[in-house]
Order: structure tokens, then sequence, then C-alpha cells
């Protein structure tokens, strides 16, 4: 069996997949199934209803994941603002100047204004939290620090696949 330059991994298959539209997938199942070739008009019609289904229903699933990972992630804000002290902000304030460039926090008067701003510069979200769990460490709020660590692994082991 004569090898191609150019082999095929599953991986960049699964990539290039992804990135294809809705049309795209339509065009690749419709090309996969024999195109126009197919017996009788209502198959293919059929066959692309079920489609155009089934890609409805996958988007209403991720909709509602994504949903749940983002109301799950501001329970967790709103827990962690609730819980923060105002000496323990003003640390948390130190540790985060460094990671937006030396930026003065000093105005910041509220944990939820502080996790905002560094939401707003992309340090921490629903999916990027392994910053706030260390400058939770770092200010001796292990309990906090666990909370946002479990939260993180809750959606890597029931959310992995939703991409926001």
């Amino acid at each position: 069996m004569a090898t191609s330059s150019s082999s095929y991994v599953p991986e960049e298959a699964e990539k290039v997949r992804s990135e294809l539209t809705d049309q795209e997938m339509q065009d690749e199942f419709a090309d996969a199934e024999g195109g126009g070739n197919l017996v009788g008009a209502d198959h293919s019609e059929s066959s692309q209803d079920a489609l155009n289904r089934a890609i409805e229903e996958n988007r209403e699933k991720m909709k509602a994941l994504k949903e749940d990972i983002e109301d799950r992630w501001r329970r967790l804000k709103e827990k962690i603002a609730n819980e923060i002290k105002e000496d323990e902000l003003n640390r948390m304030k130190k540790l985060c100047e460094s990671y937006l460039g030396g930026r003065d926090l000093s105005d910041i008067g509220m944990t939820v204004d502080l996790l905002q701003e560094l939401e707003k510069n992309e340090v921490v979200g629903s999916f990027k939290t392994e910053m706030l769990s260390g400058i939770l460490k770092g200010i001796g709020r292990t309990d906090l620090a666990l909370e946002v660590v479990q939260y993180r692994e809750h959606v890597r082991n029931n959310y992995f696949f939703v991409k926001i």
C-alpha cells in the first residue's frame, strides 16, 4: 500500500471540521452521501432536514451549556466578592497590578470591580481561573482558592467541549 506525502491526522481533520460553517457542513454531508446520486429526491431532502435538525439541536445544547457556565462563574465571583475583606482586597490589588502591566489599582474599592477589571483585561474569565486561584492563595484565602479550583474542575469534567 503506497502512502502519500501528506498523512491523515485525525486531530487536524477535527480542527478543520470544527471551523466549517453550517452550509459547509451540509455540503460535506451531501458529498459524503454521494451528492446528487441518491435514489429519489425525498431521501436527499430528509437527510438534509435531519442534518439541519441535528445542527439546531446541538446549537441549542451548546447555548444552554454556555449559559450554565456563565451562571456558575457569576455565582463564584459573587461569593468571592462577598467574602473578601478590605485588607484582603488591598493585597489582591497589589498582586494583580503585575498582571495588568503595573497599572495602579488603588482607585478600585470593591472586589467585584477588581474582578471585572481582570475580566476586561482578559486575565480571568469563566475558562481562565488559574490566576485567580493563585491570587487567592497568595492572600491566604485557600478556602476560596479551593472553590475556584473546584469550579475549574467541574467545567473541565462536564463542559470541556464548549468553545466560548
